[in-house]
């Protein structure tokens, strides 16, 4: 089954709603500019009862998922596409900002050697048991935020891939951090 996701906090002009998470099924990354705008305009907007979205992620950037982060460039095309059609409805004030998720460090610099900008936010596996500290610098570097998805080992521990490294809630580093 396809699917592709949204996340942000949403809000309406002086008014923040709670955070809320819309997951929409289609493609499971890139879906191009057409299905991107009229996923949002015609489905994500009205259904939400809000005139525009903070945050819309582009959910991972290969659609085989294999490897998970792997170049596959015969997608790029798409990435691209997918990308400009979020950067036209930013224009348009329906979103605020366009992110990523799952995409290494050449897939957000193809998208600012593109666009001239990069990718407002790069969710990625992050937790004390996994963490690229390379893929971090490079964000720090081309001006993307990282945001950690499964920032406590996550719910996809021991899924495979890179769902393999967890810790434990009593893990000393955790609870250093906590206290």
């Amino acid at each position: 089954m396809e699917h592709s996701q949204m996340l942000g906090v949403l809000c309406k002009p002086l008014v923040c709603l709670e955070r809320k998470s819309l997951s929409q099924r289609r493609s499971p990354g890139h879906i191009g500019a057409k299905a991107a705008t009229d996923k949002i305009l015609n489905t994500a907007l009205p259904q939400l009862g809000v005139d525009y979205i903070d945050l819309v992620l582009i959910h991972k950037p290969c659609i085989n998922g294999k490897p998970f982060l792997g170049p596959c460039p015969d997608q790029k095309p798409e990435r691209l596409d997918t990308f400009q059609g979020l950067l036209e409805l930013r224009k348009q004030g329906k979103i605020r900002a366009v992110g990523v998720s799952n995409y290494n460090g050449d897939h957000v610099d193809e998208i600012k050697e593109e666009f001239g900008e990069p990718p407002a936010v790069n969710q990625v596996q992050f937790h004390l048991a996994y963490h690229n500290d390379t893929l971090n610098q490079h964000m720090k570097d081309v001006g993307t935020v990282l945001q950690a998805w499964a920032s406590l080992g996550g719910p996809t521990s021991g899924s495979g891939g890179q769902g393999q490294h967890t810790i434990s809630l009593g893990d000393p580093r955790l609870k250093a951090v906590a206290s």
